[in-house]
């Protein structure tokens, strides 16, 4: 019963077709299925070479995705990333330093550093 990895299960009933791939199994409202329900797919059809090429296609896709999410979870970009971040919230729209932000900012560095210098002296 097995025709590859792409199946098209026909109900004899509805006339509906439902594509699946590999062990995924859909069945029909009537749930029967018979031999003469399972066809090919026309791309079950395809050649050695179209589906090499396919292949090749979806390798290069995989390898672009792979290299975009690589690049966006580096350290060095999340850093990067992260101090932009922090600048923008800090500036005013036109671009200077907004002097309450920036003092809320020192001001909770210096009661941390304190925090963590008494803690390590205690």
């Amino acid at each position: 019963m097995s025709a590859g990895p792409f199946l098209q299960i026909g109900c004899n009933k509805t006339g509906a077709t439902v594509r699946t791939v590999a062990r995924w199994a859909i069945l029909c409202d009537d749930d029967r299925q018979t031999e003469d329900d399972v066809t090919q797919t026309p791309q079950d059809k395809r050649g050695p070479d179209a589906i090499e090429d396919e292949l090749r296609r979806t390798r290069l896709e995989l390898a672009d995705s792979i290299d975009t999410l690589t690049a966006q979870v580096a350290p060095a970009n999340l850093a990067a990333r992260a101090q932009r971040s922090v600048v923008s919230a800090l500036q005013t729209p036109d671009g200077a330093w907004d002097p309450r932000k920036v003092a809320a900012v020192a001001g909770v560095a210096v009661v941390l550093v304190v925090y963590l210098v008494r803690r390590r002296h205690a």
